[in-house]
């Protein structure tokens, strides 16, 4: 009996418990797992980075207005000229030919001009002798006409062989010319660069297209031309410090500055779901170059703002939410234009929404303003959790094992 009793009194213990427990697990609320972050007060550099390749500022592409066979290469790539030094000879031998042959020519039209001259005084001559006759009546008036005649057509004839000389000498000029650039020297003092033909080789001479023969630089400029994409140019400013690394040289940085910006975008993937959109920025190196070298990779990161001492959090913190929307509204049922950056700060081990104002950005944190402090912690993550699933006022378990990321090396 007394068994019975105790077998008794321990079923209703247990029924007690399970009824307990049931009804916690009823009224226990849910608890959302977030990791936190702390607003601090900090100085925040904006920066945009772009890529391309170093280039020296000044650097002419040495090329024949003349087609003729190469038949002396005076330098080598790597050596430095100057101004005025001898670079190429061309072949010739058949400018050199057709200049003399010009020469001839201007020669015979000279002699031409003599002959005219000579046959001119000869019928003015004959017409005064003609018109002398013809006032005493001794010659008729068809004489005195064709005399007057001879005259008018030597005249014409010396016009016409004085132009004949003029011409033969614009074409002896131009064959002189052209004889001349056969030599090539350099316009600028330098560095050989790059060296595009051997002797022996024809060099296409022509004013249109440029059949380059070498490449001289002055290496004492260098510069970085960057694309930069058309969300960021509009805060890239004429002056505007740069750091450049260059791939080449990793544990280097070189300093320089903006000096131009293109007004003419470069469209790439047009009509493709890859269009993009981006301008050229040139970055003068301010820096020691002498070791860099035309064509290497490099980096640059121009400062756009600074602000010091501003409230800041991690970019990673900010989401969009509409302030006004219904709690059980999903965000995908968010219209665009309601949505505003916010915040989830930790109060009483809650998740509290705060709209925030936006400032400039680091790379890794952004400035904030709006009804915040320094020191207050705000969710930073899980993603999914803060952008898609967090409320306001959910209950919040902070996992302590993910500890604050330095903002300075994320």
């Amino acid at each position: 009996m007394k068994k019975k009793t105790v077998v008794v009194v321990i079923l209703v213990v247990l029924g007690l418990a399970v009824g307990g427990l049931i009804a916690y697990q009823a009224t226990r609320e849910d608890t959302v797992k977030v990791t936190v972050d702390t607003i601090q007060r900090k100085d925040l550099v904006q920066t945009v980075t772009a890529t391309g390749k170093v280039e020296p500022i000044v650097q002419v592409e040495i090329s024949a207005y003349v087609s003729a066979e190469i038949v002396r290469l005076a330098v080598e790539e790597g050596e430095q000229v100057k101004k005025g030094a001898l670079l190429v000879v061309l072949d010739s031998k058949r400018y050199r030919a057709n200049r003399d042959q010009l020469a001839a020519a201007k020669t015979a039209a000279e002699s031409q001009v003599q002959l005219a001259r000579a046959n001119l005084e000869q019928a003015k001559r004959e017409y005064k002798r003609v018109d002398e006759l013809h006032l005493k009546g001794l010659v008729s008036d068809q004489e005195l006409e064709a005399a007057g005649t001879a005259v008018d057509v030597q005249e014409a004839t010396l016009k016409a062989s004085a132009d004949q000389v003029d011409q033969a000498q614009a074409s002896l000029r131009s064959a002189g010319d052209d004889l001349d650039k056969t030599i090539l020297r350099s316009p600028i003092a330098g560095t050989v660069i790059a060296m595009n033909k051997e002797v022996g080789e024809i060099a296409m001479g022509s004013q249109l297209t440029r059949d380059v023969i070498m490449t001289v630089a002055d290496m004492s400029a260098m510069e970085l031309v960057v694309d930069v994409d058309e969300a960021d140019v509009p805060d890239v400013k004429l002056h505007q410090a740069a750091e450049v690394e260059v791939d080449a040289f990793p544990n280097e940085k070189f300093k320089g500055v903006v000096t131009a910006i293109s007004k003419s975008p470069k469209v790439e993937g047009v009509g493709t779901q890859t269009e993009a959109t981006e301008f050229e920025v040139t970055v003068t190196l301010t820096d020691d170059i002498e070791k860099l070298l035309p064509g290497m990779s490099a980096t640059a990161k121009i400062t756009t703002d600074t602000r010091e001492q501003v409230l800041a959090v991690p970019i990673q913190c900010l989401t969009m939410r509409d302030p006004n929307a219904d709690p059980k509204k999903s965000v995908e049922q968010t219209l665009v234009k309601d949505l505003k950056d916010v915040v989830f700060k930790v109060k009483d081990g809650r998740a509290r929404m705060a709209q925030v104002t936006t400032g400039i950005s680091s790379d890794f944190e952004m400035e904030i303003e709006g009804t915040l402090g320094e020191g207050e912690q705000v969710v930073c993550g899980p993603y999914q959790v803060l952008n898609k699933e967090l409320r306001d006022g959910d209950l919040l378990e902070i996992d302590e094992s993910a500890a604050s990321v330095d903002r300075e090396e994320t």
